[in-house]
């Protein structure tokens, strides 16, 4: 079974694949078929400690500590959802400002209303 270290340290759970803690509070095994059906919520933490499947030594308030930080998503919630708002475009100016001094805005008669840079003189 492989070890992983979890710290928890300004907010965030970090992760040390291969790695194990001298001075931890709590350590904890299970499998990762264990692991899967505890995010998947097929089974709860206190029934796979008392079938056997999570072993739990040191201090075990301080897992539940920990895991009381946790948030619950619901399973498929939105990540991007459309903006209700209706999307009217913005008006496009008639004479754009031109992007140097030096340099002015002559508006070509077409349709669309370009606009033609030329040099000031």
């Amino acid at each position: 079974m492989a070890s992983t270290r979890w710290s928890w340290r300004t907010g965030a759970l970090n992760h040390t694949a291969n790695a194990e803690a001298s001075n931890a509070d709590t350590t904890i095994a299970l499998s990762r078929d264990t692991l899967n059906n505890l995010i998947l919520k097929q089974t709860t933490l206190d029934k796979a400690i008392a079938a056997g499947e999570v072993k739990v030594t040191g201090n075990s308030d301080k897992l539940k500590e920990v895991l009381g930080y946790l948030d619950n998503f619901e399973c498929w919630f939105n990540i991007v959802t459309p903006d209700p708002r209706p999307q009217t475009p913005e008006p496009r100016p008639q004479n754009p400002e031109p992007a140097h001094p030096k340099l002015k805005a002559e508006t070509i008669g077409t349709p669309l209303g370009v606009g033609k840079m030329t040099g000031a003189n």
